[in-house]
């Protein structure tokens, strides 16, 4: 590999991830990583929505609630911490035809449902028209945009990017993305 973005879940804004997902998969290698940034996973929910009275929406709201979310497309210790927390909440799972994010969002706007936003791919750059974004209380997940390699020797192009990306990263500890 020689470079690829990726999105890894974990349970707060360190560097601690709920699994080693990319070190699993190639067998033998060190993986290197440089981190773009960390979002929190909030919910993007109708503004007439009760959610949307909230600042930060208590875990106990979402009982009985619709929530479109990713499948296993972005992984599946994201797509498996997720479902296990909105379940836990009580909210009903609901799955897409498309379980990419961006698609999860356009299913919500389109069905009137709160869905799970990364934060990282907004389906309207401009925001979401008739809907807010809000945080979950106690949802305590975080997603890492990071930048990988195998360790190694790699192509001009690839290391200026490597270059560039450690030039701009930010610090495993900053979640103010």
């Amino acid at each position: 590999i020689d470079a690829a973005i990726i999105v890894e879940p974990s349970n707060s804004a360190s560097e601690v991830r709920l699994e080693e997902q990319i070190s699993g998969m190639i067998a033998g290698e060190t993986v290197e990583r440089v981190q773009l940034g960390v979002r929190e996973v909030e919910l993007l929910v109708p503004n007439n929505s009760p959610l949307a009275r909230h600042d930060i929406i208590p875990l106990d709201a979402l009982t009985g609630v619709s929530v479109a979310t990713v499948d296993r497309f972005h992984g599946v210790a994201l797509s498996e911490a997720l479902i296990l927390r909105l379940s836990t909440a009580h909210a009903d799972v609901v799955r897409c035809p498309e379980g990419n994010v961006l698609a999860i969002e356009q299913f919500g706007q389109a069905k009137g449902i709160a869905a799970v936003s990364l934060g990282w791919f907004q389906y309207y750059q401009g925001g979401s028209p008739g809907f807010v974004r809000r945080r979950v209380q106690q949802l305590q997940l975080f997603t890492h945009l990071n930048l990988i390699r195998l360790k190694g020797d790699h192509r001009p192009a690839a290391d200026l990017l490597w270059a560039h990306a450690q030039e701009r990263s930010q610090p495993a500890a900053s979640a103010d993305t």
